[in-house]
């Protein structure tokens, strides 16, 4: 046990049915265990944040900051996007024929 790390122990906790004698513990480990994954998507935000808003924010307004940000941070499936689709959509949506 002196080189236990924590998914081990919870591991052992759960293998050998003692949650229910050490729930306190079982809770830490899970939080414990949880807090690096959302720290790094969290501070991977706030960095696409900050290079975007350096130079753009005395020219833009605060949603288009945030839908630029969105599309910076998501740039994997924002790169799988169509953009022939997206543009007929927001023709369709937006025609203004006049029919005789």
């Amino acid at each position: 046990m002196k080189t236990a790390t924590p998914e081990g122990l919870l591991n052992e906790i759960y293998k050998n049915g003692l949650q229910d004698a050490y729930p306190n513990i079982a809770t830490a480990l899970k939080i414990f265990l949880s807090i690096p994954v959302s720290v790094a998507s969290s501070e991977r935000s706030f960095s696409k944040l900050k290079l975007l808003k350096t130079y753009l924010r005395s020219v833009m307004g605060q949603q288009r900051l945030t839908n630029l940000s969105i599309i910076s941070i998501e740039h994997d499936l924002a790169s799988k996007l169509s953009y022939d689709d997206i543009i007929k959509s927001f023709a369709a949506k937006k025609a203004r024929k006049i029919k005789f």
